[in-house]
C-alpha cells in the first residue's frame, strides 16, 4: 500500500470513529515512521508541532536501547504501562508507538500483550516493523495490519542489476540455487575489490539483495510467508558475512533457502 493510500485509510477510520485498538505498520523504517507521525499529528490536531516529534504529553515512544539494540521489559514498563495508569493529560487520545517492535525479547513482548489484551479507552498502539514475522503471534492477531513500501533500500549501479539479473534466472532445482549462490558471491567478490573498504562493499551488496527480495512482498509476486522467509534469509547471511565467515558457503545456504 502506497503512503498516500494509508493515509487515506486511517483518516477514514477516524472520521468512522473505527480506530482498532492497535495497528502493526510493516515497511522500511522511513515509511512507517511517516505513518506514525501522521496518525500523531491527526490524533492531536491542536498540539501538532509536539505531535511532530512525539512530545506531546499523551504520546509515548519505545525505541531499542544498549549494546544489543533490544527493547526490554523495563522499557515496556515504564514508558508504556505506568504512562497508562495515569489519565489523559489533554482527556482525549493517547498514542503509543513501539519502534522496531521486532526487536522486543520475550519479557518485553509478554508485558506488552497484557496492555493489548485489555487496553485503557481511547489509546492507540502503533508497532513498526520490517520483520514482522519477528512478533510473537499472539501479538500479530491483535493489531490491525499496514504494509508499507520497503523504500529507501537500493544498491546502487552495476551490483543492483548484477544481482537482480542473477535472480531472475529460475532457480527451481538445489543445483539451480547453489549456482545462485556461487553467482552472488561472484558479485559480492567483484564488488569488494572494486570499492575502498570490504565492510562498504558487503552493506552496499546487502542493501540491494534485500530489496530485490523485499519487492516480491510489494508487488505479491510470492505468498506471504515465502516473501518474509527470504527476507529473514537475506538478513541471516548479511550477519553471518558480517562475522567473516566463508562467503560463499553463506550465500548457498541463503540461495537455498529463497
Amino acid at each position: 500500500m502506497v503512503f498516500s493510500d494509508a493515509c487515506a485509510l486511517l483518516s477514514r477510520a477516524m472520521e468512522l470513529s473505527a480506530l482498532p485498538g492497535a495497528y502493526l505498520f510493516c515497511g522500511s523504517s522511513g515509511e512507517t515512521r511517516r505513518l506514525s507521525l501522521f496518525m500523531a499529528q491527526s490524533l492531536f490536531p491542536a498540539a501538532k508541532e509536539l505531535a511532530a516529534d512525539f512530545g506531546h504529553p499523551d504520546t509515548a515512544l519505545v525505541v531499542p536501547a544498549g549494546k544489543r539494540r533490544e527493547i526490554t521489559v523495563d522499557q515496556v514498563r515504564e514508558v508504556i504501562v505506568e504512562k497508562l495508569a495515569s489519565s489523559a493529560y489533554s482527556g482525549g487520545w493517547r498514542l503509543v508507538v513501539v519502534s522496531e517492535a521486532d526487536r522486543m525479547n520475550q519479557q518485553a513482548s509478554n508485558a506488552l500483550l497484557k496492555s493489548l489484551e485489555e487496553p485503557p479507552p481511547k489509546t492507540l498502539f502503533i508497532l513498526e516493523t520490517e520483520a514482522p514475522d519477528s512478533i510473537l503471534p499472539t501479538i500479530l492477531s491483535r493489531v490491525q495490519k499496514i504494509y508499507l513500501p520497503f523504500s529507501g533500500i537500493e544498491g546502487e549501479g552495476t551490483v543492483r542489476d548484477e544481482i537482480e539479473e542473477a535472480l531472475a534466472e529460475p532457480a527451481t532445482t538445489f543445483a539451480g540455487r547453489m549456482r545462485l549462490g556461487r553467482r552472488l558471491a561472484e558479485i559480492l567478490e567483484a564488488a569488494e575489490e572494486d570499492e575502498d573498504g570490504a565492510g562498504n562493499a558487503d552493506k552496499r551488496f546487502f542493501e540491494a539483495l534485500l530489496a530485490a527480495v523485499r519487492r516480491s512482498l510489494e508487488d505479491g509476486s510470492v505468498e506471504r510467508y515465502k516473501a518474509f522467509r527470504r527476507i529473514e534469509a537475506v538478513e541471516a547471511a548479511a550477519r553471518q558475512c558480517g562475522r567473516s565467515m566463508n562467503k560463499e558457503a553463506v550465500l548457498c545456504r541463503m540461495a537455498d533457502r529463497l
